[in-house]
Parts: structure tokens; sequence; C-alpha cells
């Protein structure tokens, strides 16, 4: 198992791409620690992996908050002794044309798809520095390489992850610490279902596969990405896109 007895934070693990990467990071031998903000949605992730012989637990915490993060942390820690890898992944969308957006819907995709990323590294690479060990992922969007009309925020924030990645896996790759993004393209998440199907369908026509993507193909990509066997990847922001950007 390529994850066997590590321990895992995953935030935003309770639905969509953050569970399939749970679910995926438990099969290969991970104890797995769900972080999100509404906690008993955390609760239920974790039962559904422990039932089918998994091990998780659920964590409340709003990664805007950074004390909030610290104490997340510091639990994680007391409980398993260690934390082998994070894997940022909670996201929010608020979108508007830029000339109708608020300085609120502006500020929030910001404080919880950058500053939220932001939080969980500072918090955890304390962890991993006295360990000498860990793995990083940011989970980011193809908005952030080619942008997305309606949504400057969060192509905004995304840029943002794909730089802190790059320069966070050069800081801390002394303490054989990696750093790593996927930039995931449209894929099938209850974020998608959502998605007027005329618009849906006009995006998929864009892309080269002509298909969105199924969770569990970035699930394995990122299960890779936080093994050993992806130990002299760093600092790379990967694309998984069905060819919509190369």
């Amino acid at each position: 198992m390529l994850l066997k007895g590590k321990i895992a934070i995953v935030t935003g693990g309770n639905q969509g791409l953050g569970y399939a990467m749970a679910e995926e990071f438990s099969r290969e031998g991970a104890t797995v620690v769900i972080v999100n903000r509404r906690g008993e949605k955390g609760t239920e992730a974790a039962e559904r992996i422990n039932k089918t012989g998994g091990r998780a637990i659920a964590i409340p915490c709003d990664i805007s908050d950074i004390d909030q993060v610290a104490g997340m942390v510091k639990k994680a820690k007391a409980q398993f002794g260690r934390v082998d890898i994070l894997v940022n992944n909670a996201g929010v969308i608020n979108p508007a044309m830029i000339h109708k957006m608020s300085k609120e819907q502006w500020e929030e995709v910001l404080y919880i798809n950058l500053t939220g990323y932001f939080n969980c590294i500072r918090c955890v690479c304390e962890v991993m520095i006295s360990q000498r060990y860990g793995r990083i992922l940011n989970i980011s969007s193809v908005a952030g390489q080619r942008g997305t009309i309606g949504q400057v925020n969060y192509a905004a924030a995304k840029a943002g992850v794909h730089g802190l990645t790059k320069a966070a896996a050069k800081e801390l790759a002394r303490y054989n610490i990696t750093v790593n993004a996927i930039a995931a393209g449209l894929f099938k998440t209850a974020m998608s279902d959502r998605m007027p199907e005329d618009l849906k369908q006009k995006a998929i026509d864009e892309i080269p596969l002509k298909r969105m993507g199924e969770p569990w193909e970035l699930a394995k990509l990122a299960a890779f990405l936080v093994s050993d066997n992806a130990a002299y990847i760093t600092g790379q922001v990967i694309g998984i896109n069905g060819g919509i950007y190369m």
C-alpha cells in the first residue's frame, strides 16, 4: 500500500474531490483526518470510510481562521503523534462579473481559497519540520492557469496557490518536505451537477477528451504525489484537465 501507516489531513474531505481523496488514501493504508467547517458532515464522511474498513476521524475547522487551524493540527498530532500529509482542498466559489463583484465576494474567496491554504501549511509545516518529513498537496484549478469568465476572485486565488506552492517547496525542501499542486479541470462532482446543462455541455465540448473527469482519477494522482514514490517531485503544478490547458 502506498500510504501505509501515514497520517493525512484532508481539508474539505467530506464531499466531492476531497472525499474521493480521503477514500483513496484510506484504501492505500493512511489514517485520514477529515477537516471541514460543518462538523456533522465531516463526521458522516469519516463514518462511511470506517464502515468500509478504513480509519478516519473528523475535526471541524474554518481554515480561514489561523487559530482554528492551529487547534486542529494540535488535535491531530495529539491523537496520532505525527502528521505526514496535508491536502489543501477546501474551497468556495462566489461568482460575479468583475464590474459587479463586491468587496465581500472578492475577500471571501481569497480568504478561503488562498489564505486558508497558507494557514494550513503554516501550522502543519512546524510538525513536519520537527519530523524532517512531510508531503503537502494543494488542490488548485485550471482557472488559475487560463482564467474563467465571472470568477476573477477564484482565478486569482488559484493562481496565488501556484506561487504559494513553488515558494513553499523551495523553503521546505531542506526538511524533506515536498509541496506540489494539482490544477484540476472539470470533474463530476456536486458542483458540476448544479451547472445548467447547456453550459455544462459547452464546457465539455471545449475539452479535447470530450468528457468530464472522474473523481477517482484525481484521487489516484493525489495518492501518488503524497507517497514516497514521488519523493523527487516538488514545486510542480500538475494539470489533470482532459487537455483543455496544455
